[in-house]
């Protein structure tokens, strides 16, 4: 993609959104607020990308909402070493700011992880929105406050010394996160679209050290995870092992910006 672009831009309205009825989504609270909305039109743009690229405030263009209608989105920081660190995952459903770093574009990177698309507002349109209907705003409150959340679950993962903790858990969160299910209740293969070298994104370790903890938690009996598939094995070491607390399953299977 052009470097610049926001993404091929369709317009869509959220009343006729196609995600609204299956999801307790961002769109499915803006289309639950019409009357707010018909004073904006309540059309937006669609930004549609395929795997691998970026997502790209236009120049001298202010922040964007963007809020995830397919596919998933990984933000990105740029290091000076030529690496990266995934930053946050964002899913269907969740939301995330683009932000115009105009001084230094390459720090921060918005990729497309699968073909996404996302739907976005100016922060003026969500201040005023917000302004206008504080039900809608109570619920941008309620999605920082997950948000935050999931940023301090993933510090502490982090902080394990356990690489297979750190992957296991890491795995188990998003399967959750992305099904709405318990998979450790009721444990079935789950769709997961990364590739090794993001969870190494992610977790701070490399390709080959997250091959062979996935390899080694195999052999243990404990998951799976091939082709991008899933699999919890034994469900109770699982949870012992990433000490799952009420806490956790309930972050992790909370659906976000419920209307």
């Amino acid at each position: 993609m052009a470097d610049g672009g926001i993404g091929l831009v369709l317009q869509d309205n959220c009343r006729f959104c196609g995600v609204r009825g299956a999801l307790s989504c961002p769109q499915a609270a803006l289309g639950a607020h019409a009357d707010t909305l018909a004073q904006f039109d309540h059309v937006y743009p669609i930004s549609v990308l395929q795997t691998g690229e970026q997502l790209v405030p236009r120049r001298h263009e202010p922040d964007h909402y963007c809020l995830v209608r397919s596919g998933w989105f990984g933000l990105f920081a740029h290091r000076h070493d030529g690496s990266r660190q995934l930053l946050r995952l964002a899913l269907p459903g969740e939301a995330f700011w683009l932000k115009a770093n105009h001084h230094d574009p390459a720090t921060q990177a918005v990729e497309a992880l699968t073909p996404a698309s996302c739907c976005w507002l100016s922060q003026a349109e969500m201040e005023t929105i917000s302004r206008s209907d504080q039900s809608y705003f109570g619920g941008y409150v309620t999605g920082l406050e997950r948000e935050l959340a999931l940023a301090q679950d993933s510090m502490i993962n982090l902080g394990r010394k356990d690489a297979a903790t750190q992957v296991t858990q890491f795995l188990v969160s998003l399967a959750m996160r992305s099904t709405g299910k318990d998979i450790l209740q009721t444990p079935e293969p789950c769709k997961i679209p990364l590739t090794q070298r993001t969870i190494g994104e992610a977790l701070g370790l490399t390709q080959i050290h997250v091959n062979r903890t996935i390899r080694h938690l195999r052999c243990e009996g404990l998951l799976t995870y091939q082709g991008g598939v899933f699999m919890p094995l034994d469900p109770v070491r699982i949870s012992d092992m990433i000490d799952l607390t009420p806490e956790m399953r309930a972050l992790w299977l909370a659906r976000p910006l419920a209307s």
